[in-house]
């Protein structure tokens, strides 16, 4: 007799990668100028906000879309579920209204909201602006990387890495 309950616990296990943004920076960026355009410096309903990037209120993308800009330290929440609120950070702030071209303060408010996201910081720590290859990457977070990364997500997020 098969043992089946082996095999089926196989397929039930898989690996989570470690939490990452959603889109880059830039597009992150975007979205929190529709943010201002809409609503300035207040805080409204996060079903508003996805609304704005032109989700529905209940969509998955548009809630993974505010996770990012969260993760970035672009906009900030407060409350949960229907209460919640969202509203853009000072850096944030910084970013979309500091027209000046030669602007420090803007430039470091950019590389605060790049490094934002725990897994960002990780890599910027072990590797710099000096990253290696996309297989030497992928190799690390799935095979060295703890938690490792799943090898269906490591891509998406390498190319999400990289163009931050």
């Amino acid at each position: 007799m098969v043992d089946s309950t082996n095999e089926t616990d196989d397929k039930r296990k898989r690996t989570r990668s470690p939490a990452y943004p959603y889109m880059n920076l830039e597009s992150a960026i975007k979205r929190a100028k529709d943010f201002y355009d809409k609503e300035g410096r207040n805080a409204t309903n996060i079903k508003v906000a996805v609304k704005h990037w032109g989700y529905e209120e209940k969509s998955s993308s548009g809630m993974q879309a505010a996770a990012a800009l969260i993760s970035f330290g672009l906009l900030k929440d407060e409350g949960m579920g229907d209460k919640r609120k969202v509203q853009l950070t000072p850096n944030a702030l910084r970013i979309l209204l500091d027209t000046d071209p030669n602007s420090k303060a803007r430039t470091d408010a950019i590389k605060t909201a790049a490094l934002s996201p725990k897994i960002h910081q990780e890599l910027w720590t072990k590797w710099g602006s000096t990253h290696p290859s996309d297989l030497s990457m992928k190799n690390v977070l799935t095979l060295e990387w703890d938690p490792p990364f799943n090898d269906k997500a490591v891509d998406v997020f390498i190319k999400e890495y990289k163009d931050t």
